[in-house]
């Protein structure tokens, strides 16, 4: 699937809820680092929930991400009680789950899987692999907040600015790094542990447009529907395929969507069906580091 700079015309009612039609809604075309025009259908401003699926050490970083990110003019995060097991990290209907596990030697530091229906993202994961937080490269608190910070970017529909390594910090978490705190004058001196304002403004532009509809547990007050919530879906009408976990390992992570400048695939698009898709967006971990 190639990178898109405009968001797809789609439909709003053919998601998630059944019956309900929306208008045709494009991307402007300054957009610059959303990912194929995916994004949260909203009527108003979003409130997006981040299950905490962390340990104590990881509670802090998560804390400052949903900071940061609600800083976003149409988007506020809150920090949610986690209902899913870290080893799995199963998906909720409705909302982001954040987890940290001993994943293994995979390669990868950090997985968002964003599940979407007809372009518009129902629920997304996060997985942040200890494997490697746990070595001396990794085990700072400028890795733990740029890598957290960039997964759950991903999960509003955001793709990275800039896929080197090497090259200078763009002072977002969005930008790929070696030196995430910009103080070993590898990478600059700017800290790519935040968004920045580009971000914003790409967030400003994904979502400056109402579809119509919004899932009501992206709402401030979710009220009686949060029960529902914490079974794992929304509504009756929540796509059974939804249910399906993100990927275990490589082999499950479907198509290579987009490569890194070091040629690893770095976004992975499983098809599901039914309008139903998973993206993958995969931090890798550097190969001295393996």
């Amino acid at each position: 699937m190639p990178r898109f700079h405009r968001r797809r015309l789609s439909v709003a009612g053919l998601a998630p809820l059944a019956g309900l039609l929306g208008s045709f809604a494009a991307a402007p075309a300054s957009a610059t680092h959303s990912w194929a025009g995916m994004h949260w259908a909203r009527s108003s401003t979003l409130a997006i929930r981040l299950g905490d699926n962390v340990t104590t050490v990881w509670d802090p970083y998560l804390a400052t991400a949903s900071i940061d990110w609600t800083k976003a003019i149409r988007i506020d995060t809150l920090v949610a009680l986690g209902t899913r097991s870290p080893s799995s990290c199963s998906p909720t209907y409705g909302r982001v789950e954040v987890c940290n596990y001993n994943y293994g030697v995979t390669g990868w530091l950090g997985i968002a899987s964003v599940w979407t229906q007809y372009g518009h993202i129902v629920q997304g994961t996060v997985k942040l692999n200890d494997t490697y937080f746990a070595s001396l490269s990794y085990n700072t608190p400028a890795w733990r907040r740029y890598v957290v910070c960039q997964e759950i970017g991903h999960t509003f529909g955001l793709d990275h600015q800039d896929e080197n390594h090497s090259n200078l910090n763009l002072g977002s978490c969005m930008d790929y790094t070696s030196d995430p705190s910009g103080l070993k004058g590898t990478n600059g001196t700017k800290s790519n542990e935040h968004p920045n304002a580009h971000d914003y403004d790409e967030l400003n532009l994904i979502y400056a447009h109402v579809d119509g509809w919004q899932l009501s547990s992206t709402r401030a007050s979710v009220g009686a529907t949060f029960g529902n919530l914490l079974a794992g879906r929304e509504g009756a009408s929540a796509d059974p395929a939804l249910a399906q976990p993100g990927p275990a390992d490589l082999k499950s992570l479907g198509r290579v969507a987009a490569v890194d400048s070091k040629g690893r695939g770095r976004v992975f698009v499983r098809q599901l069906g039914g309008g139903t898709e998973v993206t993958t967006f995969v931090l890798w971990a550097e190969p001295l580091d393996h």
